[in-house]
């Protein structure tokens, strides 16, 4: 199969977004745990979101 050079650019941006995401991501979430922080959302709000039966 046979892409357009569009469609093929459009594909390569579409990847490095996803990829930029996923660093700001993965530095973001190294950032709060060293802060010792839980993060955005803590163990005790999961708890609450999710109640067990």
């Amino acid at each position: 199969m046979v892409i357009g050079e569009k469609a093929r650019a459009s594909l390569y941006l579409f990847s490095f977004v996803i990829r930029a995401l996923y660093i700001l991501l993965a530095m973001w979430d190294d950032f709060y745990a060293a802060q010792g922080w839980d993060g955005i959302i803590d163990s005790d709000s999961i708890k609450d979101l999710i109640p067990m039966a």
